[in-house]
């Protein structure tokens, strides 16, 4: 396993730089705002943890399953495109 430290932001770098460029573009993300219309922006107040199992995503257990290289397992724990982006980057 790569020791490279986890918590990136995933994320195309290419997608986003078109989106800033054009200006036109969007990226989703499950999260409870507030919105400022005097400063007219977007003030992000939580995240909500992503569930499996109606439990929330342990930290641990996901370390633990790339630790002993476990796919089955982290497949279920972590969404598709961040899994799919661990496999990329050689994580696992």
């Amino acid at each position: 396993m790569n020791n490279k430290p986890l918590g990136y932001i995933i994320y195309d770098k290419e997608v986003l730089q078109e989106i800033y460029k054009t200006g036109r573009g969007s990226v989703k993300l499950r999260a409870k705002y507030q919105y400022d219309k005097k400063d007219n922006c977007i003030e992000v107040t939580e995240i909500p943890r992503l569930e499996t199992e109606n439990a929330p995503i342990s930290a641990t257990a996901v370390r633990r399953a790339m630790e002993q290289g476990d796919h089955e397992a982290l497949k279920k724990l972590v969404p598709q495109t961040t899994y799919d982006y661990l496999c990329k980057e050689a994580y696992l």
